[in-house]
């Protein structure tokens, strides 16, 4: 199975099935940009951690959503997907 390198570090790393969406289906990406994504991935590494806000118990995405994306169809195409590095946003609520 093909791996993800990962090149920096977090506070944590995490499984991406247990990171959610803070913004639902906001973020589009087009078809094209996806797959240029995806080469980065596979070329740079995984090199920014993802910041995640705690609430209510889930691990919800800031950003990195379209990385999250890419991840997710790589997945879908053999490639196994390490914990992904986060760090944590601290907010008491989401306004």
């Amino acid at each position: 199975m093909q791996k993800i390198e990962i090149k920096c570090k977090g506070a944590d790393s995490l499984p991406i099935d247990t990171i959610k969406d803070f913004q639902g289906k906001l973020k589009h990406i087009t078809r094209d940009n996806l797959e240029r994504l995806k080469v980065s991935i596979l070329k740079n590494g995984f090199v920014a951690p993802i910041f995640i806000w705690q609430y209510e118990g889930r691990s919800m995405a800031l950003d990195g959503h379209q990385r999250i994306k890419a991840l997710l169809s790589m997945r879908d195409e053999g490639y196994d997907i390490p914990l992904l590095p986060v760090a944590y946003i601290e907010a008491d609520n989401e306004d």
